[in-house]
């Protein structure tokens, strides 16, 4: 389902990767894949916050490989 105007989508699709980017390069296992899928509050959630709720969602995944 799509989340709004293409500017709403695009904006939540930018700041979800530079979250990605930010934080990927120090938590992220190499030689896996990840998918994030994007909820309307990645629009209007601080960025900081954002960046924690990722990386606490790489921890729990890369502690528990499967």
């Amino acid at each position: 389902k799509k989340l709004g105007t293409a500017v709403i989508r695009n904006r939540i699709r930018r700041r979800l990767r530079e979250a990605a980017r930010t934080v990927f390069a120090a938590h992220a296992v190499a030689g896996f894949d990840y998918v994030a899928i994007a909820r309307p509050a990645a629009l209007t959630a601080d960025f900081g916050v954002l960046l924690d709720d990722m990386k606490r969602a790489l921890l729990r995944l890369t502690a528990h490989p499967k």
